[in-house]
């Protein structure tokens, strides 16, 4: 997993909503577009080496794509933009007709449905790959992901295949068969 990997990983381990827990005794709020994590959880979740971690999230600072704030125990990272990446702009002056504000409100909720569907999915197969020997199961299928350029499409067609015994029965299998339906589109 190379940096735009890294930070496709990270993408999707933010919050997409407010958060509350607790470290110990100390209350964390986690606001949206926030992780709240260690260097070594992002080593083991992501499948990278901890000093390359600390390396590219070094790297993501510098180039303003994030914020970090440290103690001993946790680290915050903030994703600056992150309302620009969930296609949220901020809000402007605007002479927008009540019908398009309408048909916008739709749209939006049929973006965060399919994103729901989505999460839902991944979830489910994050799981099953679990079941299946894999030491990091999300790291195996952001690998896919990359691969096949986010093409969730093939990877629902080739996870069906999987379900159903159609040619499918290991996650090398599984990781081919996304890539010939990507290819094949």
């Amino acid at each position: 997993m190379e940096r735009f990997g890294f930070w496709t990983f990270l993408l999707i381990l933010a919050n997409h909503a407010p958060q509350e827990f607790y470290f110990g005794q100390q209350k964390i709020i986690c606001k949206r577009g926030q992780i709240v994590t260690g260097r070594e959880s992002l080593a083991s979740q992501s499948g990278l080496h901890p000093s390359k971690v600390q390396r590219f999230l070094t790297l993501l600072e510098k180039d303003g794509q994030i914020e970090q704030q440290m103690n001993s125990k946790y680290r915050i990272i903030t994703l600056k933009n992150w309302d620009a990446y969930q296609g949220i702009e901020p809000q402007v002056n605007s002479t927008r007709t009540a019908g398009e504000h309408k048909q916008e409100c739709k749209n939006d909720k049929n973006v965060r449905k399919q994103e729901t569907n989505d999460s839902e999915f991944e979830n489910e197969l994050i799981k099953f790959l679990g079941t299946q020997q894999i030491e990091n199961p999300r790291a195996y299928l952001l690998r896919i992901k990359q691969e096949v350029k986010n093409d969730n499409e093939a990877i629902r067609k080739a996870w069906k295949d999987w379900q159903r015994g159609n040619g499918i029965s290991s996650p090398g299998q599984f990781f081919s068969r996304c890539i010939h339906y990507h290819k094949h589109k």
